[in-house]
C-alpha cells in the first residue's frame, strides 16, 4: 500500500511538467535507500545501539508529514459531481472497451447442469 500511495502524491508534489524528472528522482532515492540504508543503520547500531536507529527512523517521517501538511493547505476541495452526470457515466467505460474484451452476459444453466433430464 505504501508505493501506490506515494505514486498518487507524485503529481501533486512536482506538477505535470516535472512528472518524469520527479519519478526518476524518486526511483533513484528509493534505490539508494535500499542500498545505503542497512549500512548506515549498521554503523549507527555499532556506535550507539538499536534505540538510536528507531528514533532516527521516526524523525525521518516528520519531513513527510510536513510536506503533506503543506500540500493539503494548497489543494482545492473537490467539486461535488452532478448526480445525473455521474449516473450516466457509471458504466460508460464498458461501452468504450473493444468488442473482444467486453464481458458477455451469462446464460442460464442448461438443463443438464440444473439436474433435470430431457427425454
Amino acid at each position: 500500500m505504501d508505493l501506490p500511495a506515494r505514486q498518487t502524491f507524485m503529481l501533486d508534489l512536482v506538477g505535470p511538467g516535472e512528472l518524469r524528472r520527479g519519478s526518476s528522482l524518486f526511483a533513484t532515492v528509493t534505490g539508494l535507500a535500499r542500498i545505503a540504508g542497512p549500512g548506515v543503520a549498521g554503523i549507527i547500531i555499532a556506535v550507539s545501539g538499536e534505540t538510536a536507529v528507531f528514533f532516527i527512523d521516526a524523525a525521518s517521517f516528520l519531513g513527510v508529514i510536513v510536506v503533506l501538511a503543506k500540500l493539503s493547505g494548497r489543494m482545492k476541495p473537490a467539486a461535488v459531481p452532478d448526480r445525473e452526470a455521474t449516473r450516466a457515466r457509471r458504466f460508460r467505460w464498458l461501452l468504450d472497451l473493444p468488442a473482444g474484451v467486453r464481458p458477455r452476459p451469462r446464460r442460464r444453466c442448461s438443463s443438464a447442469a440444473s439436474g433435470s433430464s430431457s427425454r
